[in-house]
């Protein structure tokens, strides 16, 4: 568990201010990578930088799901087949 994780709605509102999609966010002080995270859900791509091994793994993996979520396909992607 982070000490200081970030808030959600936070995080998003910030992103969608300012940055379009597509856009580029960095975060050099990741944690777990909430920022990042948020960033690809988004439609954005996210680099985080972090010292913590443990910390970078687990948000390299979370950033790994967001990817994997934001690209399969909906029920509504499959009823257009």
């Amino acid at each position: 568990m982070h000490v200081c994780p970030l808030q959600i709605d936070t995080v998003d509102r910030l992103i969608n201010r300012y940055t379009n999609e597509g856009d580029v966010i960095l975060d050099p002080f990741a944690g777990l990578f909430t920022v990042p995270y948020r960033a690809v859900m988004l439609g954005r791509r996210g680099i985080g930088i972090e010292l913590s091994e443990d910390y970078f793994r687990d948000g390299v993996g979370y950033c790994y799901e967001a990817e994997a979520d934001r690209t399969a396909p909906t029920l509504f992607d499959v009823e257009n087949l």
